[in-house]
């Protein structure tokens, strides 16, 4: 028969393991957070030195890690997935502004990744 002590060492130990895996799967989402925001930071230095003439040509991905040799007309217009699959045409200033709302919101979310993984870890001292 398992004694109480030992029945609660069991539990206790459940617990940290259960908070062990929320911690681990935190610091996956926080992982990718700052995987998208080089992402993103990286795309914004693109589009702040795009500087094409209109003779230029570059090339342009279709799809798949295919490319299409393109010409760029217009410097300022660029077309952006709004959700659903749909496209809308945004100014380099409006990317621009686009682009630091969402690294504002991942900056906010990893920071709330960072405090739940203090509260979780102080949680675990409280129980050893």
């Amino acid at each position: 028969m398992v004694k109480k002590e030992e029945k609660q060492n069991y539990e206790q130990l459940a617990k940290l393991q259960a908070m062990d895996q929320q911690i681990k799967m935190l610091e996956q989402q926080f992982a990718t957070a700052e995987m998208k925001v080089k992402q993103i930071t990286q795309l914004k230095e693109v589009i702040k030195n795009i500087n094409y003439s209109e003779k230029d040509s570059c090339f342009s991905e279709i799809g798949l890690g295919i490319y299409a040799e393109t010409k760029m007309n217009k410097q300022d217009k660029f077309l952006i997935n709004i959700g659903a699959n749909i496209l809308a045409k945004r100014s380099k200033k409006e990317i621009k502004n686009i682009l630091e709302f969402q690294l504002t919101k991942l900056e906010e979310f990893q920071q709330q990744i960072i405090n739940e993984i203090e509260r979780i870890a102080k949680q675990a001292e409280q129980n050893v």
